[in-house]
């Protein structure tokens, strides 16, 4: 029901981005995926720390998701409609960022990456 009042523009780009918010906050399950998916495709206009959160959370989610075809196709989404977003995203995540800015070297090996 979710998904067709988000692709029937049944909702509010506000009353969307409310709902992206409330979604991002839940246990994502398989359905979750496909709900934020339809949300995104929506291109919604968001502040940088909504999507700081729910790119941690996607990275958090890749992890138990390796082989969701909703968590994929929520990913694809994310890489081209955000995909300006995701530069600022990826410097804050980035350690050699850490590192210049903590003027020391960052032991990085022990770390699981979600995209390794």
């Amino acid at each position: 029901l979710l998904c067709y009042l988000i692709k029937d523009n049944s909702l509010e780009p506000d009353m969307q981005v409310q709902m992206l918010g409330q979604v991002v906050e839940l246990a994502w399950r398989e359905e979750t995926f496909l709900v934020l998916q339809a949300l995104l495709e929506r291109q919604l206009e968001m502040a940088p720390e909504m999507f700081g959160i729910l790119m941690e959370k996607l990275c958090k989610e890749g992890l138990a998701a390796t082989t969701s075809m909703a968590y994929a196709k929520l990913m694809l989404t994310v890489m081209t409609k955000y995909q300006a977003n995701l530069g600022v995203v990826a410097h804050a995540f980035n350690p050699s960022t850490w590192e210049a800015e903590a003027g020391r070297s960052l032991d990085t090996s022990a770390w699981a990456w979600p995209w390794s």
